[in-house]
């Protein structure tokens, strides 16, 4: 079993108006919460949970499916949670999920999946005998996040950065 001594999250959610020129966005993402276990072999078993909500329809339609993207390639056992998913499609980058219907203006669906990610460790990157994990969890670049947390299961953890609470064995982190 690898000893993981340093977590760091890499976090990239970056609202689209910069400028008063710029397309308003058609959604935005209110809540983004992931749970993290490390298992035995390294991986990782990743939860998400996503409430997106639709601020316009009359450019491209109701909302009814989304496209997220994953840390790498390697991934596995991807499991829909909840009765919003419909169907998932996995391009081995991202991630397709169909909703269960059609969603308008003002109405927000709330997304629910786990799988299991692989490769996210790095031995000896900053200190020998010291495993890190860098973690990416999801890019929004046309949308803002206007809440993201992160709980990272502390069980197997001996150090971390950034700095942040423990709450009912997890590291819990959050963005506003």
């Amino acid at each position: 079993m690898l000893c993981i001594l340093l977590i760091c999250f890499l976090i990239h959610a970056v609202p689209l108006i910069t400028s008063a020129e710029e397309i308003t966005p058609l959604d935005e993402i209110e809540h983004f919460f992931i749970t993290v276990d490390v298992q035995e072999d390294a991986t990782l078993l990743m939860n998400y949970h996503i409430d997106w909500k639709v601020l316009a329809d009359e450019k491209d339609g109701p909302l009814s499916w989304v496209h997220i993207g994953l840390p790498n390639y390697n991934h596995s056992d991807i499991t829909a949670k909840g009765n919003s998913i419909a169907k998932i499609k996995d391009t081995r980058e991202s991630l397709y999920i169909y909703l269960d219907r059609e969603y308008y203006a003002g109405e927000v669906v709330s997304i629910d999946f786990s799988f299991v990610q692989d490769q996210m460790y790095l031995i000896d990157r900053d200190v020998k005998g010291e495993t890190v994990y860098v973690y990416t969890p999801a890019w929004f670049n046309e949308m803002e996040v206007k809440d993201l947390t992160i709980r990272w299961n502390a069980d197997k953890v001996s150090a971390w950065d950034p700095d942040c609470r423990q709450e009912g064995g997890y590291h819990l982190k959050w963005w506003l």
